[in-house]
């Protein structure tokens, strides 16, 4: 068994009511009197931002508002509300939404008191000095980013979509009630679901072994997911799957079901590139890339695609054939995605392998240093794991 360690410090206010806490939380942990709240483009979700901004605002703290969030959020957004937290001297950013919100408030935090550009941050080139604190409250459940450190931009002038964290950078509070997110349509309630499955898929298929227990809480959260998601969808106001949804959100990407487990981010890599070049949903990215990306590792990773088909899809394993069992496994989980109407292959984002291809795995050759993130994603892995999903 590894040798490892785990910090995540968020505090975690779950279940219904619990944004009643916003004021208080905002008063605990701003350090000035003023509270950027960060919301998506067009605030669709005015009537939940103005509860909470009341709340707030009954602590005697005033609130100013930044709704320019998007899918796949943007570095130059994200310069935007730079400037109007500087301006306004902002003492806490609280994102609400879903991922791309909080990763927004978490982007903004980092740069407020940067001396360098934040894309500077993002490319290593500077450190951050002074983040602001950050809260959450989260109204889509998938990324997790409501516990976790990471905030993602997209740079459209270099075609580069990629992450960023510290501990600084993790949310001081989240504020969960299931509720908040009666209102996720199903393509993006099935998006979600794809987010966290892959979280978990990343630290399951990692470098690891002999990790029983965390392989069973991982196995254990992708059940959920199968479980409730379809009920999600088809009852979108069903308190207990919404629950359960929001909850495995959480612990994929907290690492609270990952204790232990080295990451492999190849998956997210490729994932995140597609949403780069052609700004397609992050979830649905995934779901055409986690069939290919599972018979990719096949050899690497036969025994645990096998114990996977197993505890997550139910399905005996043949001692006779374990290939077989793993196809059995890739080829139910393709099935869930498409039974939640997401896309498996490329050809249904919209992208031609044929045209595409070879660019798009030559990106890789590009790619940073992933530390400790056991990674070895040549262009010639990116190619055979596209042509997998074409």
């Amino acid at each position: 068994m590894s040798n490892f360690t785990v910090t995540n410090t968020t505090q975690i206010y779950f279940g219904k009511g619990t944004e009643e806490l916003i004021g208080r939380l905002a008063a605990q942990y701003g350090t000035t009197d003023t509270v950027m709240l960060v919301t998506y483009q067009g605030n669709p979700l005015k009537d939940i931002v103005d509860r909470l901004r009341n709340s707030i605002e009954a602590e005697g703290l005033k609130c100013v508002e930044y709704a320019e969030a998007v899918p796949n959020p943007l570095l130059d957004k994200a310069r935007e509300g730079i400037e109007i937290a500087r301006k306004n001297n902002a003492g806490l950013l609280i994102g609400i939404g879903g991922g791309s919100c909080i990763d927004m408030a978490k982007a903004i935090a980092a740069g407020v008191n940067c001396k360098s550009d934040l894309w500077d941050l993002y490319t290593g080139k500077a450190a951050p000095v002074d983040v602001l604190p950050i809260g959450a409250v989260t109204t889509l459940a998938g990324t997790g980013s409501e516990s976790s450190p990471y905030a993602v931009l997209t740079n459209t002038e270099t075609q580069q979509k990629i992450g960023f964290g510290v501990q600084e950078t993790r949310p001081k509070f989240a504020i969960l009630n299931p509720e908040f997110t009666y209102g996720v349509n199903a393509y993006q309630t099935a998006c979600g679901s794809c987010d966290m499955f892959a979280h978990i898929l990343d630290d399951y298929l990692g470098r690891s072994t002999d990790m029983p227990l965390s392989y069973r809480i991982c196995e254990s959260v992708m059940r959920t997911v199968a479980e409730f998601a379809p009920i999600a969808i088809k009852d979108p106001t069903n308190y207990t799957a919404r629950a359960q949804l929001l909850h495995a959100g959480t612990m994929a990407m907290g690492k609270l079901a990952t204790m232990g487990l080295d990451t492999n981010l190849g998956l997210h890599t490729m994932a995140e590139d597609l949403g780069a070049v052609y700004n397609v949903t992050h979830g649905a990215a995934l779901s055409v890339l986690i069939p290919a990306w599972m018979t990719y590792l096949k050899s690497e990773k036969q025994a645990l695609l096998a114990r996977f088909a197993k505890e997550v899809w139910n399905i005996e394993v043949d001692a006779g054939d374990v290939e077989k069992t793993i196809d059995l496994g890739i080829a139910r989980t393709k099935e869930f995605f498409v039974s939640l109407g997401l896309p498996v292959t490329l050809k249904e984002l919209g992208i031609d392998f044929e045209k595409d291809g070879r660019m798009l795995a030559d990106r890789m050759a590009k790619k940073g240093d992933y530390g400790d993130a056991y990674i070895s994603l040549t262009p010639e892995i990116a190619y055979s794991v596209y042509e997998m999903s074409k």
